[in-house]
């Protein structure tokens, strides 16, 4: 694999102590890795040097020749000033550039992981009669929405954004309790999430020059609150214990209406994949599909990370499928250093052997806080060190870590959000196994997936106890495989025929019901790697 270069990017005007480095590794335009950062350009033909409004300076490094775009775009005077298209360069080695013409300010961005590869061949000659379709993943903190056409079969062009319903509730239960006890809040909430899907529609369309009205087919995944409070339907039953695991039923009784709001064509057929049941979501079995769990006899994990984290374990046989409710700590909400991924996050952290702290950092900016895979880095480390004991305990007050120039503060209160999430995880895991009768050693491939996992360190996760102890070769950082699965259902019927296959094998596990769960779930509060089972 190539190894990473960079960039070091600035909004004109901006000093040189306002410079933002992104990394990347060489295929990519300048373009495509301005458009994950909070530096993007100004732009609307996708990336074809069509409209000639990407325009950046290059300060330092080599860019290559100009295309012939550049040429017609800018003239031979602003070419020869080191002015450029940033759809037009393809950055080999590291560059230093200013960005001169900025993209207005906006919550959404490109995601930064690996582009959609098909996990199924397309087979879908047209979408609904057009050459577009779109997927969503409505995820708690997250919105993630891609446009495609069926006849490459790949993803065009993705926004990923802040789900605006935190405003009402950090977690699904609040959310639910929010619309169950008004009306109001209800349609409130469903009002929040179609104008923020329309809105990250809206920013393709304008940005990649995507004519929405050729949009013919939306597939939308998501956990089972978020689905309901999308599709307008009673909040109510899904705060009731007795109801957990039975079906969810979230049709979109006006999905003609949702279609113009979203300048889709008129015909749209607007799905809202019907969840597993109880708290186990589409964006689950969207996983299931993409990383292609019941294909084969080996035992393989998926755990999908978030804020109600799902879990799903296929035993060769059968697949079983459970939620635990993690929590805001992956997302480092509630943190009292805690960032979410944004510029600034601390993202991975490590420590040299005289005990100095070194960070990576979301774009290298000067360091605010820690993001959510930070986090398990942080908590690994400090036990490490014999900062925190096995209960979580500091052994020294007040702890602090001092990194890139800050100083951060580390409460018990900190620790402990980290300790119940993971606590809840792990024994949600532990109790699929021994349902299924599986030794942990038989698990072939542990697919972790979600916006939490994409900078993961599985030694971390695996030292804190937040992931089994299997060798570092089986664990596999799965990305979106929700938004991925969508995709794959948007586009294959191998992909529906998988679906299908995983909901029939599926067992849907309500942890609230199993007797052990409790004790499990305070066996893994310990800061330490899981124990062979039936050890003290």
């Amino acid at each position: 694999m190539p190894r990473a270069r960079h960039v070091g990017v600035r909004l004109l005007g901006e000093r040189d102590g306002e410079v933002r480095h992104l990394s990347f590794r060489p295929g990519p335009s300048l373009r495509d890795i301005l458009d994950t950062s909070s530096v993007r350009v100004r732009t609307s033909c996708a990336g074809q040097g069509a409209c000639g409004l990407c325009r950046v300076r290059i300060d330092e490094g080599a860019a290559g020749p100009p295309t012939a775009a550049e040429v017609l775009h800018l003239g031979a005077e602003a070419i020869a000033a080191g002015t450029r298209l940033a759809c037009q360069v393809t950055p080999r080695g590291d560059l230093d550039v200013t960005v001169l013409e900025p993209a207005r300010p906006s919550p959404w961005r490109s995601p930064g992981s690996t582009a959609y590869q098909p996990a199924h061949p397309p087979s879908r000659r047209s979408l609904n009669g057009t050459p577009l379709g779109a997927a969503v993943d409505l995820g708690t903190t997250q919105i993630t929405v891609a446009i495609c056409g069926a006849a490459e079969g790949d993803r065009l062009a993705a926004r990923c954004g802040p789900n605006p319903q935190v405003r009402v509730g950090a977690d699904v239960v609040g959310r639910l309790d929010a619309a169950a006890r008004s009306p109001l809040s209800a349609q409130r909430l469903r009002g929040m999430a179609l104008e923020a899907i329309g809105g990250a529609l809206l920013e393709l369309s304008r940005d990649e020059g995507i004519a929405l009205p050729e949009v013919g087919r939306v597939r939308v995944v998501g956990n089972s609150a978020m689905l309901t409070l999308l599709s307008g339907r009673p909040a109510g039953a899904m705060l009731d214990p007795a109801g957990w695991t039975a079906a969810v039923e979230c049709p979109l009784a006006d999905a003609a209406a949702v279609a113009e709001r979203w300048n889709l064509a008129a015909s749209a057929a607007i799905e809202l994949v019907r969840p597993l049941g109880g708290f186990v979501g589409s964006d689950l079995l969207a996983g299931v599909v993409h990383c292609r769990l019941v294909d084969g006899p080996e035992p393989a994990l998926l755990v999908d990370f978030g804020t109600n984290t799902e879990i799903a374990l296929w035993d060769g046989e059968r697949l079983w499928a459970t939620a635990a409710a993690g929590g805001p700590a992956f997302e480092a909400t509630g943190i009292g250093c805690g960032l979410p991924a944004e510029p600034g996050a601390i993202r991975r952290l490590r420590r040299g052997p005289d005990r100095s702290w070194h960070a990576e950092v979301i774009e290298s900016v000067q360091p605010r806080g820690v993001c959510g895979s930070g986090l398990v880095d942080l908590l690994a480390l400090l036990r490490e060190g014999g900062e925190i004991d096995e209960r979580g305990r500091p052994t020294r007050e007040p702890l602090t870590v001092a990194v890139g120039g800050v100083e951060l503060a580390v409460s018990k209160a900190d620790v402990d959000a980290l300790q119940r999430a993971k606590g809840a995880v792990a024994a949600g895991i532990e109790v699929l196994c021994r349902r299924a009768g599986l030794p942990l050693e038989r698990i072939g491939a542990v697919h972790v997936a979600g916006s939490f996992g994409e900078h993961l360190d599985a030694g971390s996760a695996r030292a804190i106890g937040l992931l089994p102890p299997v060798g570092a070769g089986r664990i596999r950082l799965a990305g979106n495989a929700a938004l991925h699965g969508a995709l794959d259902l948007l586009l294959s019927g191998a992909a529906e025929e998988a679906l299908a296959r995983a909901r029939r094998r599926a067992t849907l596990v309500n942890l609230s019901l199993e007797a052990e769960f409790e004790d499990l779930f305070v066996e893994h509060l310990h800061v330490r790697p899981w124990r062979p089972r039936g050890s003290a």
